[in-house]
């Protein structure tokens, strides 16, 4: 069940819309597989206690079943209209709800048989969901609303528990291990192998996994149940895509239902249900609570780190995608011997990278390269300071030696030919950062944006170019903690970047590699592995279409029309990085704005409204739409007093306003003169006499460089320090 209601001011929740993940699942779904049967053990539970719990659910709920049975024959006589209905009040969605009690009882009944017959400790329960689930924080941008209709909660003890911190737990993604979504007809079928394309019960399956994968710490995969009619089925989502089991005949099949639920409940280990295997929650009573848990991160070699890292606080940052790299930020802290958090905060990246790539840490060793031979050699440079990285490693439990995790690993039995796999990375960093919209006052923020653009500049001109500037990349350093060279702010994230075939520095000796301090895996790779097996890095990844790389939603106008055009041609360049910049500042006063969550009721709705138009969007048409225009900060700044007052300075107002005579130039025809209307009615806004032949001004490689960026910063920063007119924060 997806909901397309705004929520509350401060969750920055999205239309539940299933869309965008539509697109990612092209080519990325294979149907009948028995390997996800096999990965689950469904085929290993003891036959004598399926025979005998199939016997009973058929003697003591004979009801149930007729009526489940009624019901499915009720809705396959509708017509698809009315079963594609998301009317709460349709006849097919009061006929789904019909189907939940009497399934309830078919649980229960097979999750009470298990947990008399095992002693494994582990005690699931498939649930209804009647309210929202929600992460531990919001931490992602438009983080969506849903209720799937069943979820197997982690700890059936919850159930006995209704105090106001396990209620919380019982709606918090976290705690659930998997999901179920049922449709009342079998017709509402997932796909098949005949016609592959996702429908509509695999779509929104598909969108509830990417967000369990999200609010799920240390995700590597999401198992569900789909329940459609009298048949099921069972699906794994992972970073490339989904397995889809065999669909079985409900009650010509009971015993296979029986074996999944069993399995399910009181079987499977959290890690044989998509957890990573690399990682446990803490097990010092002292470092946990009910509401925030702490988790071990395991080294897997030698190091002096060999006793692994553990979280400090929520997670900072991960990924609403699916079919991506599924970063997640974390601060960090080294473990004792005995399990105790010691020295400094770090701060921990996780996520997938290709194979047929190099890996971000050898990306950040070509970075050192840079800053010794830069035109801004002894001068640091505001990038992230790397301690340590490799792939992430495991113990294989049979034969003892030490594994690298990639998807092919964990999907077992199936693959696709051809394909590279991806394998999930993980790196320490020095600097512990804050998000770049927590700004103390603008003048803090102007400075921020100017280090990294520096940075970035000797990056490119090193021969490196980043391809992935998002709000998520740039980085405020922590107060009183200031960055390389007493920087303000820092650049991170370089799994995207490219790095050029011919060096900058061709007068110079290669530099060699710097050594990391080993604190996980095997760094660099084993090359002896046919997964490690690392290519030149170039503008190929493992997304389909144009190859554009990076966070949507800050990417420039042209990447975004190559992306909607599907022009597979279209490459990143320098300019489209500093475009990039630009809307991350914009997002950070916008977002710092809704975040004070102050003016009048109808001032905040206004505000958010804008903020959910200008980069809500998830399909490159809808956040190019409101792009075309440039920001909307007129409108931000006649939502009320409040915000005229607080958005931005004199001085930032003048940046702005200074970049729509680009942004009138690039818009469609048929919306300039609407535009033109507009915007002659804002006080202090002078519009130019712009000619219609005057190129220049439509070229984005005009106006967002390097050094027109710096400098135009530069002066705003100069100007509301000299006449001390920065906004009070």
């Amino acid at each position: 069940m997806a909901d397309d209601r705004a929520a509350p001011r401060d969750t920055y929740a999205s239309s539940a819309s299933h869309h965008p993940v539509q697109e990612e699942l092209a080519g990325r779904v294979h149907f009948d597989q028995h390997s996800v049967l096999k990965r689950l053990k469904v085929l290993e539970v003891d036959e004598v206690q399926v025979d005998r719990c199939e016997k009973k659910i058929r003697r003591e709920f004979a009801g149930d079943i007729r009526l489940l049975k009624e019901l499915v024959e009720d809705a396959n006589g509708l017509s698809k209209e009315e079963l594609d209905s998301v009317r709460t009040n349709s006849k097919a969605k009061k006929t789904e709800k019909e189907m939940y009690p009497p399934l309830d009882k078919i649980f229960q009944c097979i999750e009470d048989a298990a947990a008399r017959h095992l002693s494994s400790g582990i005690h699931r329960a498939f649930v209804p969901q009647t309210e929202y689930l929600v992460p531990d924080q919001y931490h992602t941008l438009a983080f969506p609303r849903y209720i799937p209709d069943f979820t197997l909660l982690q700890d059936r003890a919850l159930l006995a528990d209704d105090s106001n911190t396990v209620e919380s737990q019982k709606r918090q993604w976290r705690h659930q291990a998997a999901f179920v979504e049922i449709r009342p007809s079998s017709k509402q079928h997932p796909g098949n192998s005949q016609n592959p394309q996702a429908r509509p019960l695999l779509i929104e399956v598909a969108n509830y996994a990417r967000v369990h994968l999200s609010a799920r710490p240390f995700s590597v995969f999401s198992v569900n149940l789909m329940i459609f009619g009298d048949k099921f089925c069972l699906c794994i989502f992972d970073r490339l895509g989904g397995l889809v089991s065999p669909v079985f005949d409900m009650w010509r099949n009971l015993d296979m239902f029986v074996r999944v639920v069993w399995n399910m409940t009181c079987v499977l280990t959290d890690e044989e249900l998509g957890c990573d295997p690399s990682v446990s929650l803490h097990s010092n009573p002292g470092l946990s609570s009910a509401n925030e848990a702490i988790y071990r991160i395991h080294s897997g070699d030698e190091s002096g780190y060999q006793w692994g890292w553990c979280t400090q606080g929520p997670v900072l940052w991960t990924s609403l995608s699916l079919v991506s790299r599924g970063t997640s930020i974390w601060r960090v802290r080294a473990l004792s011997r005995d399990g105790i958090p010691i020295g400094p905060v770090r701060i921990m990246k996780s996520s997938w990278r290709s194979s047929l790539l190099d890996s971000e840490s050898d990306t950040y060793q070509v970075i050192e390269t840079i800053k010794r031979y830069s035109s801004n050699a002894g001068r640091p440079l505001a990038i992230t300071e790397w301690v340590s990285g490799g792939d992430v490693t495991v113990e294989n439990k049979v034969n003892g030696t030490m594994e690298t995790i990639t998807a092919r690993r964990l999907r077992g039995g199936f693959y696709p030919e051809g394909e590279g796999t991806i394998i999930l990375h993980r790196m320490i960093f020095a600097q512990e950062g804050r998000p770049i919209w927590e700004y103390d006052d603008e003048g803090e923020l102007l400075q921020a944006f100017i280090d990294v653009l520096k940075a970035h500049k000797a990056l490119v001109e090193g021969g490196l170019l980043h391809r992935d500037i998002s709000a998520g990349n740039v980085l405020l350093c922590m107060r009183n903690k200031p960055g390389p060279g007493g920087a303000v702010g820092f650049l991170t994230d370089f799994d995207f970047a490219q790095i050029s075939e011919v060096h900058a520095f061709p007068q110079q000796p290669v530099a060699t590699p710097v050594k990391p301090d080993r604190a996980y895996g095997n760094v660099p790779s084993r090359l002896n592995d046919p997964d490690m097996v690392r290519k030149k890095r170039s503008f190929i990844d493992f997304k389909r279409g144009a190859p554009m790389t990076g966070t949507w939603q800050f990417a420039s106008r042209d990447a975004l029309k190559a992306l909607k055009t599907g022009n597979t041609q279209f490459q990143v360049t320098a300019k489209d990085d500093v475009e990039s910049f630009f809307w991350v500042l914009w997002y950070a006063l916008l977002r710092h704005l809704v975040n004070q969550n102050s003016g009048n009721s109808k001032e905040r709705e206004t505000i958010y409204n804008i903020f959910d138009e200008e980069f809500g969007g998830t399909t490159a048409e809808n956040i190019l739409q409101p792009r075309k225009a440039g920001p909307r900060y007129g409108d931000v700044m006649a939502a009320g007093e409040y915000a005229a007052a607080h958005c931005m300075s004199y001085a930032l107002l003048q940046f702005f306003t200074s970049y729509d005579m680009h942004f009138v130039k690039y818009m469609d025809k048929e919306v300039v003169e609407a535009y033109r209307k507009t915007h002659a009615a804002r006080p202090g806004i002078t519009l130019l006499n712009l000619s219609e032949d005057d190129a220049a001004l439509a070229d984005p490689a005009r106006w967002f460089t390097h050094d027109k960026m710096i400098n135009d910063l530069e002066a705003c920063l100069e100007y509301s320090r000299a006449h001390r007119m920065d906004v009070d924060m």
